[in-house]
């Protein structure tokens, strides 16, 4: 029993002391906007270049909440985009 203990310990702090990263997502759309967020650890800036082609062409800035050094939540809004449209984008 003890052994599970020492390992779910052990198994926690190698978890807490690694740096979280998240894919982005998508929230919050609406016909002609929409949140991408996403948790990193390495920016203070929350930059997303996006466009209706793999050239992307646009740029927007969001907020960074930050929960600790290393976790950091990103958050930029895109707006007036097309209804209906695909668009590319990356987050920086």
């Amino acid at each position: 029993k003890y052994w599970i203990v020492v390992y779910f310990c052990l198994f926690s702090i190698f978890l807490y002391a690694q740096s979280i990263e998240m894919m982005p997502y998508l929230q919050t759309p609406t016909a002609t906007s929409i949140y991408v967020s996403w948790f990193g650890s390495s920016s203070n800036q929350s930059v997303v270049q996006y466009g209706t082609t793999t050239s992307l062409g646009y740029s927007a800035s969001g907020s960074v909440v930050s929960f600790n050094s290393s976790t950091k939540w990103h958050s930029v809004k895109l707006l007036n985009l097309a209804p209906n449209t695909l668009y590319y984008y990356q987050c920086i």
